[in-house]
């Protein structure tokens, strides 16, 4: 896809600032199609219309009148915006653009969390055990059969959410009744009836961004997401960027390409979440659009290699060979989540003035806002800023994060 061409992003929830403005800068135009219900939340979160081109709703017309609609804004290329557009995305661009669709047959690979570990367990490929249950079985020996299997702890996850919403570690089979009742009363925000039951593994997170075009993916970035259990919920502290050089780069890499292949992501972006244990890499999920935290990921790529993940897509689009990428990182980059740890607490405005005292601080965005009462984390959701630290001297960046982490815990920056 050359510049001048037209790309049609379906309920751009992630990330919709930087992808919009990395487009728009490779000379593409871009639509932000929304086919939500523009609920009163919605519209507050997530409705970015003024960052696109062109804004159209589509939610309640026909998918007829939507195909149409697009094709008389000459839409060259259909992108998933969240993992609630998958399966309209890929109907549209089966009948918009063929040529850089995905197959509608295996929508739900790529969007239900137990349906992409089962396809992994059909193929053979290394993945996490699971049973999926719902509100029916909330009273029926099931979960204790399911449990009896995996052992004690077991994590429990809506089959589709965002943010770690519904997720929850439980230790004994009445947590997971407690927290099952819990978030089957919270599933219309959880958009979800079904939820897996997994078995605990112990190993490090990665996280994995690509690009993909007719079945070939580009790595675009690794990095490892430091965390810790807070109760029952895994808490996001940083995530730093990694290189090639070591090892486990190519092993976690290698193994997306097949799982991207296995759930049928031939064309768009994915950012894919692994685990990497003694026996191997494991699947946590596919999110099969561009990473979240409001881009910083991607800038933090594109400062370490001068690229992002929608910059490859384009480039590779347009006919440019990408199959050669260093990704040596000879500087370093981390994503900082800032989280309020008390209880009751009321944010105050951002102390980005501290905070550029760091020799590595580039930027920060708030998400919480002055005057709102924040508690500790739950979920990925309850993050009260994010703060991107890079540097060539990757002790630098490090010896920065500690001294902000210092400060987080003291209350001095929100």
């Amino acid at each position: 896809m050359p510049a001048d061409k037209t790309i049609a992003i379906l309920d751009p929830f992630s990330s919709p600032a930087f992808l919009a403005e990395t487009l728009r800068d490779k000379g593409l135009r871009t639509i932000a199609a929304y086919n939500v219900d523009l609920s009163p939340e919605v519209l507050a979160t997530f409705y970015k219309p003024q960052l696109f081109d062109i804004a159209v709703n589509t939610q309640g017309l026909a998918e007829e009148d939507v195909v149409e609609i697009l094709t008389d804004l000459n839409t060259d290329y259909v992108l998933y915006g969240s993992e609630f557009s998958v399966e309209y995305a890929d109907r549209l661009a089966s009948r918009i653009c063929p040529d850089f669709a995905n197959d509608p047959a295996t929508s739900e690979y790529r969007c239900n969390k137990y349906m992409m570990n089962r396809a992994l367990a059909d193929s053979g490929l290394g993945n996490i055990r699971q049973r999926i249950v719902d509100e029916d079985y909330l009273d029926d020996p099931t979960i204790d059969s399911v449990t009896a299997e995996f052992g004690y702890p077991v994590i429990i996850k809506p089959a589709r959410a965002v943010g770690t919403q519904g997720f929850s570690k439980c230790r004994d089979v009445a947590e997971l009744r407690d927290h099952f009742a819990r978030a089957v009363q919270d599933r219309p925000a959880l958009s979800s009836q079904s939820y897996l039951i997994q078995e605990f593994v112990e190993g490090d997170e990665y996280v994995i961004d690509t690009a993909s075009v007719g079945g070939a993916h580009y790595v675009s970035d690794v990095f490892r997401n430091v965390k810790q259990y807070l109760g029952d919920s895994n808490i996001y502290l940083r995530s730093e960027i990694v290189s090639s050089h070591e090892g486990v780069w190519s092993e976690v890499a290698d193994y997306v390409m097949k799982v991207l292949d296995i759930i049928g992501l031939r064309n768009g972006l994915a950012h894919t979440e692994v685990f990497m244990t003694a026996d191997g890499p494991l699947l946590l999920e596919v999110n099969p659009r561009i990473a979240g935290a409001s881009g910083f990921l991607n800038r933090i790529s594109k400062l370490v290699y001068g690229w992002s993940q929608p910059d490859l897509l384009v480039d590779v689009l347009a006919g440019a060979d990408r199959t050669t990428l260093d990704h040596g990182c000879e500087s370093h980059g981390m994503l900082v989540y800032l989280n309020s740890w008390e209880k009751d607490h009321t944010i105050t405005e951002l102390n980005v003035a501290k905070l550029a005292t760091l020799s590595s601080f580039i930027d920060a965005t708030a998400v919480k806002q002055p005057g709102e009462i924040a508690q500790p984390p739950v979920t990925l959701l309850d993050i009260a800023a994010f703060i991107l630290l890079y540097g060539e001297d990757r002790e630098a960046v490090e010896n920065d994060y500690r001294t902000l982490i210092q400060w987080e815990r003291a209350g001095i920056l929100i």
